[in-house]
């Protein structure tokens, strides 16, 4: 099954809930099951993890969350994943 999802949407549903810094779609990993959602959502946001999932239950998207301390933290490591998403991702927001 196919879901469509409207991207201008959920990043408004992201910024009016969340007031993120930063949002990125990236590309799924080539060693991800094919189980595994196929849109993924960096958010950077100054916010407790633990409170995230009450926001989002979408199983076609996974979401990464980052508080801004961190995300500055793991940009300036080049192994990091971070760095990835930098480099290979799309910024939707930010």
């Amino acid at each position: 099954m196919t879901v469509k999802i409207n991207l201008e949407s959920l990043v408004k549903d992201l910024k009016e809930m969340l007031k993120p810094e930063k949002i990125f779609l990236f590309k799924r990993d080539k060693n991800e099951k094919p189980n595994e959602a196929n849109i993924k959502i960096c958010v950077v946001a100054d916010l407790e993890k633990n409170n995230i999932s009450k926001y989002f239950d979408l199983p076609e998207i996974d979401f990464i969350f980052f508080t801004p301390l961190e995300w500055e933290a793991k940009k300036e490591n080049s192994c990091s994943f971070v760095k990835q998403i930098l480099k290979d991702g799309i910024m939707l927001y930010g």
